[in-house]
């Protein structure tokens, strides 16, 4: 299936467990992002998120439901699927399609949104694009929490492990769901890739329809960022 407007990449798992490096490599290959979150000093590389639909979309539909918008404390229902519109009964898809050709986006290209908080919402937007490609990014759990202890935005929430656990188990529940329920998923281990393994990333090319390049990848991925618990 060719991956365009109507058919999306979704890549979301638990925060500080690889997706922005996941996204950051596609976008590298030529995947379409559009304008995202500036790198920092957490990730290095950038966040690779579009940020006017995390803006405007991701939080705000968090925000109407009266939960937490960074996607960490008062986490909704596992079940989570309201119904949404926008502008005048305007579709969550509609308003997507409309945020991305503002930024230039080409049509026939295949274009991605990355977000640890998808995994909250995820199935709003697996209604709205029933044939997306979801990407669930895994990280060793252990690594997952001690990146959590070390990265600023994330030490805000909560600096006990035992929370981080908890917080891990919520998530995992729901891309568990997400796995069981999504037309089509493929898991990545970020671990792997770090480590040199770049498997996973030539069958998500695969997938895409896009060239695999071992150079541009090797390249992107950064060891020194991972190891001292970055993206």
């Amino acid at each position: 299936m060719t991956l365009n407007s109507e058919n999306p990449i979704f890549i979301t798992g638990l925060p500080r467990s690889g997706t922005s490096m996941v996204a950051g490599i596609l976008s590298e290959l030529g995947v379409f992002t559009g304008p995202t979150v500036p790198s920092g000093e957490s990730n290095p590389k950038g966040f690779f998120e579009n940020t006017v639909i995390r803006e405007q979309i991701i939080k705000g539909v968090l925000k109407s439901g009266g939960l937490c918008p960074l996607g960490v404390r008062s986490l909704p229902p596992h079940d989570f699927n309201p119904e949404i519109s926008f502008d005048n009964g305007k579709s969550l898809k509609e308003i997507l399609h409309r945020i991305i050709n503002a930024q230039g986006y080409s049509i026939n290209l295949p274009w991605l949104y990355k977000d640890a908080k998808l995994t909250l919402l995820w199935r709003i937007f697996n209604s709205q694009f029933p044939d997306a490609l979801w990407v669930v990014v895994r990280r060793n759990r252990q690594n997952f929490i001690l990146s959590c202890l070390r990265t600023h935005f994330m030490l805000q929430h909560s600096t006990e492990e035992e929370f981080w656990n908890k917080f891990a188990d919520d998530y995992e529940l729901r891309l568990e769901e997400l796995i069981q329920t999504a037309n089509r998923v493929i898991e990545v281990d970020t671990d792997a890739i770090i480590s040199g393994n770049f498997n996973a990333i030539e069958s998500l090319c695969k997938k895409i329809g896009i060239d695999f390049s071992k150079n541009i990848t090797a390249e992107f991925v950064s060891p020194e960022h991972w190891n001292r618990g970055g993206k």
